[in-house]
């Protein structure tokens, strides 16, 4: 995801502020044949959901996500 959102970042007209989490710095993440296309880019301002449940709504970026489904495995 995060290689989608800064090439939309970069191609936006408007003001843009990228964050990265530097504890992720060095790790590993599979990569989709979507996400390593040249063309793949993912819109600003839409979230995606990682996992659906019934009770709660849990909400994170970055690091934040791997924390939210770690927590969703204990709920």
């Amino acid at each position: 995801d995060c290689r989608g959102l800064l090439k939309a970042a970069i191609r936006d007209d408007d003001p843009v502020v990228f964050l990265e989490n530097e504890l992720l710095y060095g790790l590993h993440f599979p990569l989709s044949d979507e996400a390593s296309s040249t063309d793949f880019v993912l819109p600003i301002g839409k979230g995606k959901i990682e996992r659906e449940g019934k009770h709660i709504t849990l909400v994170g970026y970055s690091i934040g996500v791997k924390i939210c489904m770690e927590a969703a495995k204990e709920l």
